[in-house]
């Protein structure tokens, strides 16, 4: 009885740990293409934020994004979630993306004082225009 006692609660022990385990057989996005998602959903969000009257078209703003990486919404959430589940991943996900915006912000500053330095002028972030005419 003893015996038979003991191993019902190493099977009842087993099965709990297996529960807890997430579910890698459900198809989960890459951290590369979660990375990727992610930000364009947050430039989506700031796009709103800057322009309200875009407020109505958010969702379906979210849903192009969703289309261009071929996948659902849904997808992206239950991905996401599995993310969030597995702490040391989403740190690793969460420290990737901030470095890819950061990474991008720069990549677009370049282009664009290269684009207004070819206009001769230049706009600073207070709004002041400054000729830079050079002499060619």
């Amino acid at each position: 009885m003893r015996r038979s006692l003991t191993a019902l609660c190493i099977i009842f022990l087993l099965i709990l740990a297996c529960r807890n385990q997430p579910k890698t057989s459900q198809k989960m996005l890459p951290p590369e293409k979660m990375k990727r998602i992610m930000y364009d959903l947050l430039l989506v969000e700031s796009y709103v934020e800057t322009d309200t009257t875009l407020l109505t078209k958010a969702s379906s703003m979210q849903d192009q994004v969703f289309r261009n990486h071929g996948l659902s919404a849904v997808e992206f959430q239950k991905s996401l979630f599995y993310y969030q589940e597995q702490h040391e991943l989403y740190k690793q996900l969460a420290d990737s993306l901030s470095a890819y915006a950061t990474a991008q912000a720069a990549d677009k500053l370049k282009v664009q004082i290269k684009l207004n330095l070819d206009g001769h002028h230049f706009k600073d972030s207070a709004g002041s225009i400054w000729n830079l005419k050079r002499n060619r």
